[in-house]
């Protein structure tokens, strides 16, 4: 990836920090996306050994960690639709 890309990217996933979700955090605010995404790749990286029928699949957890990272940025810029549209892309 080009320096100029990986700025792109990051400036992008930079916009996640102030966008909010419609759920609060358990001191009554607002959570970020960023946050979420956050704690959504911790609970798959802590339970990737759970669940050994999905890795026989052919579903790692590099596939997994990818998809929660990037879900928000697709959904952010295309809508659902786009997001389905680019992770069946990514797939095959």
């Amino acid at each position: 990836m080009n320096p100029r890309t990986l700025i792109e990217a990051l400036s992008v996933a930079e916009r996640l920090k102030d966008a909010t979700r419609h759920c609060y955090t358990r001191n009554g605010r607002h959570e970020s996306v960023a946050e979420h995404s956050w704690m959504m790749t911790l609970m798959a990286f802590f339970m990737k050994d759970e669940f050994p029928e999905v890795s026989e699949l052919g579903f790692s957890i590099l596939m997994a960690l990818f998809l929660i990272v990037t879900y928000n940025d697709i959904l952010r810029i295309g809508g659902r639709f786009l997001k389905w549209k680019a992770l069946l892309l990514w797939f095959k």
